[in-house]
């Protein structure tokens, strides 16, 4: 995902974020480290519709336990650790895409090790797609691995249009290319503790804590510009495409944005996650 200037992110978060003085500060004085990586996606939602019950609440368990995985942690090494087992899950589902090797982590050392040696079991996907449903605005926006972008204005979804027999050769492009960006990011965040998307997250975070929040397909969209909400619902997408029916909610990356679901308190996003499963 191309990295946010620190202008787009005010203008996404200016509205009653008067008090995030101390992170556009950091903002200013942050400069990023990598600016050639091209934007992953241009998903959003428009079809997706919350139902009258959405639940504003995790089950009890499910609070519990994620309270005790998070506790203590910040929000930035919350962030990291989301992103790091984010795509660590992302190569289980297509293990013969390149991997970039992360060697060391100073700044989230303890986190690094204690994942690094995580073996999640690879899982064989098949990316079907009804071809005869690619117009179907409502249909292919439940895959958010079809808004993947290929090159600079052209998602998979352009390029299966013109071209149905190239979905799996365009999806695995896209994905390589998904994957080498977040895994510059972690790198990033390895060496310099920081980059433009946590700061999305944080700001992201400031602004749900002070302001209304509550489910609607305009908040479901921002949360789906912020990586790492947006990674999960590319991994359950592609979760629903294994060979054999599996929940989800097993995943180690599941439990991991359910902690990020906690905290910035949006439960009521689990029913869209839900829906793609």
């Amino acid at each position: 995902m191309k990295y946010w200037n620190s202008v787009v992110v005010f203008g996404l978060f200016a509205v009653g974020c008067s008090n995030l003085e101390s992170h556009q500060d950091k903002m200013k004085r942050y400069q990023p480290h990598r600016t050639n990586l091209s934007s992953s996606t241009y998903f959003s939602v428009e079809h997706f519709e919350f139902s009258n019950i959405s639940s504003k609440r995790a089950p009890a368990s499910m609070e519990k336990r994620d309270s005790e995985h998070a506790l203590g942690e910040s929000n930035k090494k919350l962030y990291f650790k989301t992103l790091y087992k984010q795509y660590s899950t992302l190569l289980s589902y297509f293990p013969n895409l390149s991997k970039n090797e992360i060697n060391s982590c100073p700044h989230f050392h303890s986190i690094y090790i204690e994942n690094k040696g995580i073996s999640i079991p690879t899982k064989t996907v098949n990316l079907n797609y009804d071809v005869e449903k690619l117009n179907d605005p409502k249909y292919v926006e439940a895959f958010p691995e079809l808004y993947l972008k290929i090159a600079q204005d052209e998602t998979v979804l352009d390029e299966i249009r013109k071209n149905p027999k190239k979905i799996n050769s365009k999806i695995e492009e896209a994905l390589s290319n998904k994957l080498a960006t977040i895994s510059g990011e972690i790198k990033e965040l390895c060496q310099h503790g920081v980059s433009d998307n946590y700061y999305i997250f944080e700001n992201l975070y400031s602004h749900i804590t002070t302001n209304k929040f509550d489910a609607s397909k305009e908040n479901l969209n921002i949360l789906l510009k912020t990586t790492v909400f947006y990674n999960q619902a590319l991994i359950n997408s592609v979760n629903k495409k294994q060979g054999h029916s599996r929940s989800i909610a097993s995943d180690d990356s599941q439990l991991t944005i359910n902690d990020v679901v906690n905290r910035f308190k949006v439960d009521w996003s689990r029913e869209y996650y839900k829906s793609l499963k």
